[in-house]
C-alpha cells in the first residue's frame, strides 16, 4: 500500500460520499444538507417564486468539489479496471463506521470471485491499484503544476544539482 495514494483516496472518498449523499455527517446523528446549486432549474424556480430581483433571495454558492488530491484521484481512477473502481469505492467512500473492512472484502469477493479469492489476493489487488494510480496521479499533478506555472520540484532539483 502506498501511503500518499491512500491519503488521496480518503480525500476522494469523502468528496464522493458528500456528492452521493447531498451533504455530510457532522457526527453520528447530525447530517448537514448542502442545499441546491444556484444555477440549477430548482434554484431558478425557487427564485422566481420569491421574486428574482428581491435582495433576500435564498442562494447558495457551491464550490468545485473535486480539487487537488481528490481531483487527481478521480482523474486517475477513470481509466482503471472495473474491480479497482469497486475496490476504491468500497474502501474509501463507504465509511468504516457503516461497514467494517471484513464485510467490505466479503462484498467484493462475492462480486469478483475469480480475482479476489482470498485476503492476500485482496491486498495484492489493492497494492496493484495503488501502483497504477500513483503513476497516473503523478502525471496528472505534474500537468496541473505546469499549467499553474508552478515549477516541477524534480526539475528544480536537477537544475540546482
Amino acid at each position: 500500500m502506498i501511503d500518499w495514494v491512500e491519503g488521496c483516496g480518503k480525500v476522494w472518498g469523502g468528496v464522493k460520499r458528500r456528492i452521493a449523499a447531498g451533504g455530510y455527517f457532522r457526527d453520528e446523528d447530525s447530517f448537514h444538507v448542502d442545499g441546491y446549486a444556484t444555477r440549477s432549474h430548482i434554484a431558478k424556480l425557487w427564485e422566481e417564486r420569491d421574486g428574482a430581483a428581491h435582495a433576500g433571495v435564498r442562494k447558495q454558492h457551491l464550490h468545485e468539489v473535486f480539487t487537488g488530491e481528490a481531483l487527481a484521484f478521480e482523474a486517475a481512477i477513470t481509466g482503471a479496471r472495473e474491480h479497482w473502481h469497486w475496490l476504491a469505492y468500497t474502501r474509501y467512500v463507504i465509511p468504516s463506521s457503516r461497514m467494517h473492512a471484513k464485510s467490505k472484502r466479503d462484498l467484493l469477493r462475492q462480486q469478483f470471485p475469480r480475482i479476489l479469492r482470498s485476503d492476500d489476493a485482496y491486498y495484492d489487488e489493492l497494492h496493484a491499484m495503488h501502483c497504477y494510480l500513483s503513476g497516473r496521479m503523478e502525471s496528472f499533478l505534474d500537468k496541473l503544476r505546469r499549467n499553474a506555472g508552478e515549477p516541477n520540484p524534480e526539475l528544480a532539483r536537477q537544475r540546482r544539482g
